[in-house]
């Protein structure tokens, strides 16, 4: 009796040969090397996506600030050429005017030096002979008071000073203990006769009177009252005859005489208006 030699047979789930996996390894790394590519172009797309991104942001950030900046300074432009319209240099109001005795502020005579103002105005107004003249005394930041004396041992004549608008120098009056204004009063409006009363004293106890017209400094009229001679100030009272130009500024002086000379020794000064003509 032949020996039984039947063949085992290969257990379930057991190994396979080398040719059995093969295909299989082929297979995954097909799968594997398809991922890698597949990969790839997306990372390539999502970089191309950031670089069109970044090129877009750019661009509208440059544009946008190119923009403003434009309307910026054409703002500005616009906001300059209103401030240079509305600003009126030169111009002195009809209120400060009013306040000035010499010379004519509607003509732009002022002065750039306070003390020559006053020191032209004691000598072409106010009559002085060779005055001799002080510093500025300040008041404010564009007023102040100089000091006028014929000699040193004269009486001290004060002349008042102010810069207006149109950055010169007027006189507003003139003041001295010699003599006192009680009519006219500053800023009146008055007509032929002048009427005036106050107190002084003078050379012989005369005091003179003028009106001087402010355009040109021209007397329109001129006469003498009384007041006390040595000692003290007295009473005085009169008219004065002047011609009336019909309307306009002038001022009004009071002066006290030197002696033989007829040289002014002190004086006061106002400013006045005239009353119009019919």
């Amino acid at each position: 009796m032949e020996p039984h030699t039947d063949t085992p047979s290969r257990p379930p789930g057991g190994p396979t040969s080398d040719h059995s996996r093969t295909p299989w390894i082929l297979a995954a790394l097909a799968v594997v090397v398809a991922l890698v590519i597949v990969l790839v172009v997306v990372a390539s797309d999502d970089d191309d996506d950031d670089v069109a991104t970044d090129d877009t942001t750019t661009s509208v950030v440059d544009s946008t600030t190119t923009t403003e900046a434009e309307e910026t300074t054409t703002t500005a432009a616009e906001t300059t050429t209103t401030a240079s319209t509305t600003t009126t240099p030169g111009a002195v109001s009809d209120a400060e005017a009013a306040t000035v005795a010499w010379p004519d502020p509607l003509a732009g005579d002022g002065f750039v030096d306070p003390v020559e103002a006053a020191a032209e105005f004691a000598t072409e107004v106010l009559g002085f002979e060779d005055p001799l003249v002080g510093e500025l005394q300040e008041g404010d930041s564009r007023s102040g008071e100089v000091e006028i004396r014929a000699a040193a041992d004269g009486p001290v004549t004060t002349v008042g000073v102010r810069q207006m608008s149109d950055d010169r120098f007027y006189v507003l009056f003139a003041a001295t203990s010699e003599v006192e204004l009680l009519l006219p009063t500053a800023g009146s409006a008055i007509d032929t006769p002048l009427e005036v009363e106050g107190w002084g004293r003078g050379f012989e106890g005369q005091i003179g009177i003028r009106v001087h017209d402010r355009t040109d400094g021209a007397v329109l009229g001129e006469g003498f009252v009384t007041g006390g001679g040595v000692g003290e100030l007295e009473a005085f009272s009169g008219e004065i005859e002047w011609d009336n130009p019909g309307g306009g500024w002038g001022l009004v002086v009071a002066a006290v005489d030197g002696g033989a000379d007829g040289s002014t020794w002190a004086a006061t000064a106002l400013p006045v208006g005239f009353i119009g003509g019919d």
